[in-house]
């Protein structure tokens, strides 16, 4: 399954632009769908929502990608 998203999230910078509204919900069903999948089942298991933030601060750490992980000190936006 992350392989599945890695490739769409290849594909996706490759293209140079952000998913559709359409894709984003595609995204999400797809990974409710896996999620509902696991066995034992999840008791208490959060409902995901796509984030814009979160995609506006891909793309904003994209732009000035180094190939290093994100320091928190640093750019305390990307702290969980």
């Amino acid at each position: 399954m992350l392989k599945i998203i890695y490739l769409l999230t290849l594909l996706w910078w490759a293209e140079a632009r952000s998913p559709t509204d359409v894709e984003r919900n595609q995204i999400v069903e797809m990974l409710t769908t896996s999620r509902e999948q696991v066995d034992p089942p999840a008791r208490n298991m959060m409902l995901m929502e796509y984030s814009d933030d979160l995609e506006n601060l891909a793309q904003k750490w994209l732009k000035n990608c180094s190939g290093q992980l994100v320091n928190e000190t640093i750019h305390p936006e990307y702290k969980e």
